[in-house]
């Protein structure tokens, strides 16, 4: 390696090449357009400060079901997702000493359930004038009622094509014979062709008339649908005292009948099977109106983090399970956070926790990807948002240029 000193370098290219090459330009404009727009940045986003809560979508009219006897389950009237209305019968329970004339009044109620299903099905099979019954069972009575209203259908369809091709080779012949007429100059051929005419208008008219008459299984389709609502009425009324015979067989045989406080779909908490026990004073179910307009976020917050936490916070709501790229977080606020904190189980053993709601503007996110993929009861992760601040204050803040506000 040479070393030169500045007498030596007087005269060489470095002291002679003043202006800068043009990269070296373009270099410093883009840096300073860079650094315009990261300070334009810093100072226009902000940084979320959050507070993590589990949660699960649950509805805003939740209703839950008891037990206030112990027992063991002999019958279940209403499966899992089944709507029924206030008062229906969910579950029979037993103590062990009913009798055969209880199970019989189970057996007929459970009958004219499924009676009642039927008729409704008869129904819509006549209405839309398809057979959706089978030949067998309790079905087989209206399902001949069904085939045969098919049949005369189907008959009157075909007479009913005959009648309009009938008609239609009658008129052709009318205008054929009043062509022929207007030729004709003889009296008597007139007189022949006149009367000829007036036969083949009034077999015109006879066609119409057939054509223009109710028909028959029309007819049919509301003698049918009036005895349907007559034996529809017995049925219910034989329904409704036979629910009032098993409420009183089973308190003479010590069997129990749970039914349902309100009108919506039945969840069970726990699977449910016939001869499972169930303990007194113990929730059973669930019935509520699965409406998403209607579903808000059930979540719990550590109770160290509660003081962070504030009615009408911001909240960003995640899918626990899916793609957060593709699903992106369903934007929420803070609607209300009890009084006091519960206790609950934890990996780390017993954990205080405070439980708050969360609504979502349904109007708004409602034909969003995220939210069409909720379910009730799905697990999700709520961040409220307590604090924002920019991204100056931030580098401010640990620069230790600026308290801290949070």
């Amino acid at each position: 390696m040479k070393l030169f000193n500045i007498h030596d370098l007087t005269y060489t290219r470095f002291f002679f090449d003043r202006k800068p090459p043009k990269y070296a330009i373009y270099t410093l404009l883009i840096t300073l357009l860079f650094m315009i727009g990261f300070g334009i940045a810093i100072t226009r986003f902000t940084k979320p400060y959050v507070v993590y809560g589990q949660g699960s979508i649950v509805s805003k009219e939740n209703h839950y079901v008891s037990s206030n006897a112990q027992g063991v389950v002999v019958s279940i009237e209403a499966n899992e997702g089944d709507y029924i209305k206030t008062g229906e019968i969910l579950l029979v329970l037993s103590d062990g000493k009913n009798g055969s004339e209880v199970e019989a009044l189970h057996d007929q109620y459970a009958q004219t359930k499924e009676k009642l299903s039927i008729m409704d099905l008869y129904e819509q099979s006549l209405r839309e004038k398809t057979n959706h019954l089978q030949n067998k069972g309790l079905q087989q009575e209206y399902y001949g009622k069904v085939e045969y209203y098919l049949l005369q259908l189907a008959e009157e369809q075909v007479t009913k094509q005959r009648v309009q091709e009938n008609l239609a080779l009658k008129k052709e012949k009318l205008h054929k014979e009043q062509q022929a007429l207007s030729k004709t100059t003889d009296s008597l051929e007139q007189e022949a062709k006149q009367a000829s005419l007036e036969n083949i208008q009034e077999e015109i008219k006879q066609l119409q008339q057939e054509l223009q008459n109710v028909p028959q299984s029309e007819k049919l389709f509301y003698q049918f649908v009036s005895e349907l609502g007559t034996q529809r009425t017995q049925v219910e009324t034989q329904k409704q005292e036979l629910e009032s015979n098993t409420l009183l067989a089973s308190t003479s045989a010590s069997t129990y009948v749970i039914r349902a406080s309100n009108e919506g779909y039945v969840h069970y908490l726990n699977p449910m099977y016939e001869g499972l026990s169930i303990q007194s004073n113990g929730v059973i179910a669930q019935i509520s109106e699965n409406e998403p307009k209607k579903w808000v976020v059930e979540t719990y917050i550590d109770a160290n983090e509660i003081a962070k936490v504030k009615v009408g916070q911001p909240v960003l709501i995640e899918l626990n399970g899916l793609n957060s790229n593709v699903y992106p977080s369903i934007p929420g606020m803070v609607t209300s956070i009890d009084q006091g904190s519960l206790s609950q189980d934890s990996a780390e053993g017993r954990q205080l926790v405070y439980r708050m709601l969360v609504m979502m503007n349904y109007p708004k996110v409602k034909d969003t990807k995220s939210f069409q993929q909720l379910k009730k009861g799905m697990p999700v992760t709520c961040k409220i948002i307590y604090e924002e601040e920019t991204y100056v204050d931030y580098l401010l803040t640990l620069l230790q240029l600026k308290e801290t506000t949070y």
